[in-house]
């Protein structure tokens, strides 16, 4: 869908693709060839969004070009069409629009409009997706995880939303494809070390996340509240039989202090995170958060 969205834009509009692929400058100047969008997952909400996302093959790295002009004119989700995705599609995918959702909600310019829609992807995920992944003949499961990522597509294509830009997909579209790691795998494995990360900055918003992830957060302190999404997603991971951690995925420990070296010195800045980001960056609670997500260190302890 990303690949359709961009060749109807560069037909149209003059200009090598790599002019495109930058998100803070819209050089899509002229209305693009028109764009029926069809998804056959329920992940990535493109058939919504205003996104295109590609790889750099010199880098590894994911570049994207963003602009009104690349939303569809018609978009068809229909579930049956996700019926025989296998199981573990079936989990990162959903694993992608939980943190499109979740992301959304706790940054800094987070608004009423965009979290409607992504408290209720988040709630019809943790509802439904243990039975689309266990048992993808059931069209009702398949429904609603549709829906969730349609809803969670929504979302990124608000403004101030914009990705979601928080340390989540930030740090996930750098290593995931670095190491041929599928997308939905990355954002889940960041998700729960990246709402660890943040709680200290919005544990409000994070009390509230919880108890959508279906979590009783009654007469828990804020930080014990907040705490219980970090619990709920990393329990999702397990259910859902993927990985938790950097070292499952193979990713080399000594490849840490560049990754935090590019995300704090470079790719922060391409995300706007200095504005979006609930905690801010530093080279040592970046690192911390990294060896966390390596050795899959969870716990208020580790925050």
């Amino acid at each position: 869908m990303d690949t359709a969205k961009l060749v109807a834009g560069l037909i149209t509009n003059e200009g090598e693709p790599i002019q495109f692929l930058n998100p803070a400058v819209d050089n899509f100047k002229k209305p693009t060839l028109p764009k029926i969008l069809i998804p056959t997952t329920s992940g990535t909400g493109s058939e919504c969004s205003g996104a295109a996302v590609v790889i750099d093959a010199s880098t590894g790295y994911k570049l994207w070009a963003a602009s009104s002009a690349i939303i569809a004119e018609v978009a068809l989700v229909d579930p049956s069409m996700t019926l025989t995705l296998p199981p573990q599609q079936t989990a990162a995918c959903a694993m992608d629009a939980l943190s499109h959702a979740v992301e959304a909600i706790i940054l800094r310019v987070a608004h009423p409009i965009s979290d409607a829609y992504a408290f209720e992807a988040t709630k019809l995920i943790f509802s439904n997706v243990s039975e689309a992944y266990h048992h993808g003949d059931s069209l009702e499961a398949r429904w609603a995880i549709s829906l969730a990522s349609m809803l969670a597509g929504i979302v990124i294509v608000f403004p101030w939303v914009g990705g979601p830009a928080t340390m989540g997909h930030c740090t996930a579209e750098a290593w995931g494809p670095a190491y041929n790691i599928p997308h939905g795998v990355a954002c889940g494995v960041a998700l729960p070390y990246t709402l660890q990360y943040n709680l200290p900055a919005c544990g409000k918003k994070m009390v509230d996340i919880a108890s959508a992830m279906g979590q009783d957060v009654t007469s828990l302190s804020t930080r014990e509240g907040s705490f219980k999404a970090v619990e709920a997603v990393m329990q999702l991971l397990k259910d859902l039989e993927l990985p938790a951690n950097l070292q499952d995925l193979g990713v080399p420990v000594e490849d840490l202090t560049t990754l935090v070296k590019h995300i704090v010195e470079d790719r922060q800045y391409l995300y706007e995170l200095p504005t979006s980001q609930p905690r801010r960056l530093t080279v040592e609670n970046v690192t911390k958060f990294f060896k966390n997500m390596w050795y899959g260190n969870i716990g208020l302890d580790y925050i």
